[in-house]
């Protein structure tokens, strides 16, 4: 089982990795720390143990936990959700996530964000995820649908994106996205109408990038996204 430890810079994050792993017996450098570490610990059971001796077993091989140290994330600008998107591959590989977020205070050691609220930190955390999954989603369907043309008349479009609307509710309560809900009530979707839908999917997450940037107070965000009419 591969645990992501993942967390804010200055967030106390590497610090419980290097107490697990060495709790477990082993050693970790963690001299860099733009760099992910990997740690082994394993977890002792006295039943196997028991079951080794009852089957008179020269050996037992007792379950492991792989811990992932991934670098601490500054996502209060551009160029800091461009270094965690890289990361966002080890992490859905991983088994679980474990969110580290900072609880105390320490002079010496500045927070993120110069604040320490462990909840806004999480929400933070929470919200780039989403909307990476949201642009990995965008991405393989615009790689699969790169070649198809898109609706003949602005009208289909238009009705499209109103049944999406109207079914966005009804697409909540089932727990699926209003564009397979919509491909449901009409009854299959063609390729004209995907890449349609992966327009309008595509806009929704540059504009709540924008909307994200807007509230933390990114103003080379609010600018470029004032300047695109996202903010409009």
């Amino acid at each position: 089982m591969r645990v992501a430890l993942v967390g804010p810079i200055a967030s106390g994050k590497s610090t419980l990795f290097a107490a697990v792993v060495e709790a477990g017996g082993s050693h970790v450098d963690l001299s860099r720390g733009d760099q992910g570490h990997l740690g082994v610990v394993k977890v002792p059971d006295e039943r196997v143990e028991w079951l080794r001796e009852l089957y008179q077993r020269k050996k037992a091989v007792h379950a492991e936990l792989e811990f992932i140290d991934l670098p601490g994330f500054d996502l209060s600008d551009p160029a800091g959700r461009r270094h965690a998107q890289v990361h966002w591959g080890a992490m859905r590989q991983s088994d679980m996530i474990v969110l580290v977020v900072r609880g105390f205070t320490d002079p010496s050691v500045p927070a993120y964000r110069n604040r320490v609220d462990p909840a806004a930190d999480v929400g933070e955390l929470l919200s780039e995820m989403l909307f990476a999954d949201l642009e990995q989603v965008d991405n393989e369907m615009a790689m699969e649908l790169s070649m198809c043309s898109p609706f003949d008349t602005e009208e289909q479009v238009k009705g499209f994106a109103c049944d999406m609307a109207a079914n966005k509710a009804k697409a909540k309560g089932q727990g699926i996205s209003p564009i397979l809900w919509t491909i449901a009530m009409r009854g299959g979707m063609s390729e004209k109408q995907y890449k349609a839908a992966r327009h309008f999917l595509s806009y929704s997450v540059r504009r709540w990038r924008a909307v994200q940037s807007y509230l933390q107070g990114d103003e080379e965000g609010v600018r470029y996204a004032t300047e695109m009419g996202y903010l409009a």
